[in-house]
């Protein structure tokens, strides 16, 4: 009873993070479903998804680098003792992230015909030409995810977990509310739209609330201060790991893309349902447990945040299990009542189904990975992040190679499962000798 008193806190953080990413989850299930039946798995679906692709994992790996090592240095920079610290360092990591996002934007704009070359290799020149447009079309959402990804660790470090998990929900919500208005008119282009204001809406929320906590919204630069030069160090493996791991889903699209036609929307349709699952638990469980184990770290309270970190991490776990077994006995009828309807057909279904059988197998594991980086992150120990990452990468792609030869597109979404197997075993034996070292000292 101690033990479960003492880790209700991060417990119910977790549930409410977890609750918000249920009505995001759900707004895009909800968006999905739509898109699914007014695109099926059609070329026009396939090039949207190849040019939304980068700037979303780009979004994703910045978002994966950027908040384990600034929402630390806020916690510790505690209310009322170091507002003015607290301030330059919002103010730094704000200015840096946008500027650094429009740059890569400028630059994936004059390189998107080589970058198509690339990832659209399958396609024919007509589909490669669609999704060059599209890709055009969705390079905003990079600048968007510089502001959005620093105001929502912002709200994280200060405990506002709800605001800052259900803030995403409006940017499905605005992408349904534009297809339902321009899709009969302007077909695909209406989709690309919609996801681009819906992440100008999202902005406009997250913005309104970081200002009412009293930090401003204008990324203005007052130099690399004290709070930032300690950020770095911390975010540099992070985004090298995370560019590492970024780069897979490329690397999965881009071994569909060779496969059959309209393999690149099987591939994402059938690992749609783990996203969301990730979303709801492996990722509600590392942004609620961050501050947590960032404050024990920071107060010292090591045996505390061994035990807690024990009793969560099971009591995650047997919750999960049972839900991805339901889930994958359910696989078949799940895909045909959510998709099957209009352009998309039986033979879509069990495409599919078979894809997003192997998928599901993941989320057990993505769940000890999600708490072991947050871990690391909490102990300053983010240089362990590349190496697992590297892990990863290298098995994802081996793998991807093989079982796409044997079992087609399904074999691409169990490669994915033996990359997360991989990098929480690497990853577990790092941290356990870190932690050693630590008890050592």
């Amino acid at each position: 009873m101690q033990r479960i008193n003492a880790a209700r806190p991060m417990l119910s953080d977790t549930l409410i993070v977890a609750a918000g990413n249920v009505v995001v989850k759900g707004a895009g299930l909800l968006k999905l479903i739509i898109t699914a039946h007014l695109f099926g798995t059609s070329d026009a679906q396939d090039a949207f998804l190849a040019a939304f692709l980068l700037p979303s994992s780009l979004g994703d790996i910045f978002a994966a680098s950027a908040t384990p090592a600034l929402v630390p240095a806020m916690v510790r920079l505690q209310p009322g003792e170091h507002d003015r610290e607290a301030d330059e360092l919002y103010r730094s990591a704000f200015a840096s992230s946008v500027a650094a996002m429009c740059a890569i934007a400028g630059l994936l704009a004059l390189a998107a015909p080589a970058v198509f070359a690339i990832i659209a290799s399958g396609f024919s020149g007509e589909k490669t030409q669609l999704a060059t447009t599209l890709f055009y079309w969705l390079l905003p959402l990079l600048p968007l995810a510089g502001c959005n990804v620093v105001w929502r660790a912002v709200l994280n470090a200060h405990r506002r977990f709800a605001l800052a998990a259900v803030a995403p929900a409006v940017t499905p919500l605005t992408t349904l509310a534009v297809l339902a208005g321009g899709a009969s008119r302007w077909g695909i282009y209406a989709l690309a739209f919609g996801v681009v204001a819906g992440g100008m809406a999202e902005a406009a929320l997250l913005a309104a609330a970081v200002r009412r906590l009293g930090y401003g919204v204008c990324p203005l630069w007052r130099g690399r201060g004290e709070g930032l030069r300690d950020v770095l160090p911390q975010f540099a493996p992070l985004l090298g790991g995370s560019l590492l791991l970024g780069s897979c889903p490329l690397i999965d699209n881009a071994m569909a893309a060779g496969l059959e036609s309209g393999s690149v929307s099987v591939l994402n349709f059938g690992t749609r349902l783990t996203t969301v699952l990730a979303s709801i638990g492996p990722a509600a469980v590392g942004t609620a447990a961050l501050p947590h184990l960032a404050d024990m770290a920071a107060r010292g309270e090591w045996r505390k945040m061994r035990g807690d970190l024990r009793w969560f991490g099971s009591l995650i776990v047997a919750a999960v299990i049972p839900v991805a077994a339901v889930l994958i006995a359910l696989t078949e009828p799940l895909v045909r009542i959510a998709f099957q309807k209009g352009a998309f057909s039986e033979a879509s279904t069990l495409a599919v189904a078979a894809v997003q059988r192997y998928s599901l197998l993941q989320i057990p594991f993505a769940v000890l990975s999600a708490l072991g980086f947050r871990l690391a992150a909490s102990l300053r120990a983010n240089e362990l992040f590349l190496p697992v990452a590297a892990v990863g990468f290298c098995v994802t792609v081996t793998a991807d190679y093989l079982l796409r030869q044997a079992l087609g597109v399904p074999g691409i979404a169990l490669a994915a499962t033996l990359s997360q197997i991989a990098m929480i075993s690497t990853l577990a034996v790092l941290l356990a000798r870190r932690l050693r070292k630590g008890r050592a000292a």
